[in-house]
């Protein structure tokens, strides 16, 4: 008897120090919501078995990512199951939708629905991945390396502000009128010669402008259009990724800022028109010495793609700043560079 009293008081004294030690249960729900967009989609959905007050908790999310972990740990697809999280979502708007995808003929009315609801819902921020390199499900392989969506597949959005496709194929984009759109991130898309153009003319608030590994095995056209906003123009290409016999192209005359990001890999770079472009940066990653890509010695610069470098620099003698910064595994660790501004 005595026993089993002390087994009473010990659980007792054990559920009293839980409930002093459970701050979270405090907090009120706004706050729970930020904690949940903190987390991936599939642990948030997970949490609405913790109790009642849990249970909705995550229909009010800000953000919505669904991917291949998504798949792999509710063995669900991502597509049905992004438009059932949408139904099922409460708040009035938003934040951002993030969606990594395999390729299926059958998609591309779903993301037609996709940027019709989330103009309704006044989503700020889009991330549409083609080709989801973490999918490494069985009896799959990557045929469609760039996908193509049919031009009406892709409708206005006026509140969206930040936009991100990878693995597409853009054909024309008079359809690309994205009226309140400030960064457009596009990361292996195939662009045709006036696809730039046509993407400057219908985002009249585009700011800033990011190409990752975009045409790796043809000619990159880069023209901005005259009237054009934008400020920022970020170009990205991996050694490995771009062949080396293309070229690139860049007319751009009101750009302000160009930086060339993780190597210069192409045969050629051709800057036409006036550029105003006032701040130039290379972040060559890539550039290391294994490579004999690009060295800095006492007597000038050396390796395989000096020349680009040389070239660029004398189209842009303009500018008032240059920033060379490299990664460079050696004794003394990252070496960064700053060099004053080019001079004829």
């Amino acid at each position: 008897m005595d026993c089993h009293v002390s087994t009473l008081k010990h659980q007792r004294t054990s559920v009293g120090s839980m409930n002093r030690l459970d701050h979270i249960s405090k907090l009120p729900n706004e706050i729970l919501v930020l904690i949940l967009d903190k987390l991936p989609m599939e642990a948030a959905v997970h949490t609405s078995l913790v109790s009642k007050r849990w249970k909705n908790l995550w229909k009010y999310k800000s953000s919505i990512d669904l991917g291949y972990s998504w798949i792999h740990k509710t063995h669900k697809s991502v597509l049905p199951s992004l438009f059932e999280v949408l139904q099922a979502h409460q708040a009035p708007r938003i934040q951002s939708i993030s969606v990594a995808l395999r390729h299926d003929p059958s998609m591309f009315f779903e993301v037609g629905l996709l940027m019709a609801y989330a103009g309704w819902k006044h989503v700020e921020e889009i991330y549409l991945d083609m080709n989801d390199r973490e999918d490494n499900r069985k009896r799959w392989t990557r045929r469609h390396p760039f996908v193509f969506i049919p031009q009406h597949e892709i409708g206005p959005c006026s509140s969206l502000r930040k936009l991100s496709m990878k693995f597409l194929q853009l054909e024309t984009l008079p359809p690309l009128r994205f009226m309140a759109l400030r960064e457009l991130l596009l990361e292996h898309v195939m662009l045709f010669h006036d696809s730039v153009e046509r993407i400057t003319t219908n985002c009249p608030s585009l700011d800033l402008l990011s190409l990752w590994n975009c045409n790796p095995t043809t000619d990159l056209m880069i023209i901005v259009a005259a009237g054009s906003s934008l400020v920022h123009l970020i170009i990205k290409e991996e050694l490995t990724e771009v062949r080396s016999k293309t070229e690139l192209f860049i007319r751009a005359a009101n750009v302000k800022t160009v930086e060339f990001g993780l190597a210069l890999p192409r045969k050629e770079y051709h800057l036409e028109g006036t550029l105003q472009c006032s701040e130039l940066t290379f972040r060559l990653n890539q550039m290391h010495h294994s490579r004999q890509a690009l060295r800095v010695t006492s007597s000038g610069l050396r390796g395989n793609f000096s020349k680009n470098f040389l070239g660029i620099l004398n189209d842009f003698r303009a500018g008032k700043v240059l920033t060379l910064s490299s990664h460079q595994k050696s004794r003394g660790g990252v070496a960064r560079m700053s060099h004053a501004p080019p001079t004829k």
